[in-house]
């Protein structure tokens, strides 16, 4: 205990705390936005990449498109 007494040390525990969740927390967030970069990035690239493939192929993407269309089609026309 310090010459204080008990409350000074639940004082300097609870700030000592304190600054470790913050620096978790900040840490935290500094993954999660180059994380959501990460993510971003990803998802423009096969965005390009889909447009170029859809570019190339617009007769097979009709296609795979009509097939699904019938298979969801068929499917919730049973019960």
């Amino acid at each position: 205990m310090s010459e204080l007494g008990p409350a000074t040390d639940v004082i300097h525990t609870l700030s000592t705390a304190e600054s470790k969740f913050a620096r978790t927390l900040q840490q935290l967030r500094e993954q999660l936005d180059e994380l959501q970069g990460h993510t971003r990035q990803k998802a423009r690239d096969v965005a390009r990449s889909t447009d170029g493939a859809l570019h190339q192929h617009p007769y097979g993407a009709v296609g795979v498109a009509m097939a699904a269309g019938l298979v969801i089609g068929f499917l919730a026309s049973r019960r």
